[in-house]
């Protein structure tokens, strides 16, 4: 019995180590990540942001160091994204009103950092929100 007890022990400590190593070498790669798809959104430009309203989610897989990243996202009007984490979130779907007009887009999404681990499968990882405004500026909200 007292050897079976070490044998679980030794698994968790082994289990726990293993997220840890993993988590700290994803997150920064994740972070990076949104910066890069910051970056893209903000070069689109206001005009295709708007388009992209109502379209619903959008999925990237990145591939870096071996390693696939989830990335999703939706581009709405502002006020209207509360908690992104699944491509069900349908209240963020809803497109513009005929002659409505908008002077800022609100992105908000994430990102999973897919960890492997003996027995379980995680996804974990940084979400972000921004708003864009009509002169490009990009603007982070407060929580």
């Amino acid at each position: 019995m007292k050897r079976i007890i070490i044998a679980l022990v030794a698994i968790a400590v082994i289990w726990i180590l293993a997220i840890a190593i993993q988590e700290v070498q994803r997150i920064p790669t994740a972070n990076q990540l949104i910066d890069e798809k910051i970056k893209a959104l903000e070069a689109l430009g206001f005009e295709k942001l708007l388009g992209m309203i109502g379209k619903g989610y959008i999925q990237d897989n990145i591939v870096r160091d071996g390693i696939t990243y989830y990335m999703g996202y939706v581009v709405s009007k502002p006020g209207t994204i509360g908690v992104i984490h699944t491509n069900t979130s349908k209240e963020v779907f809803s497109g513009l009103n005929p002659g409505e007009v908008i002077t800022e887009v609100e992105i908000g999404g994430y990102v999973d950092c897919v960890t492997i681990v003996p027995f379980i499968y995680f996804k974990m990882g940084p979400s972000f929100r921004i708003i864009i405004n009509n002169k490009g500026e990009v603007i982070t909200p407060k929580p």
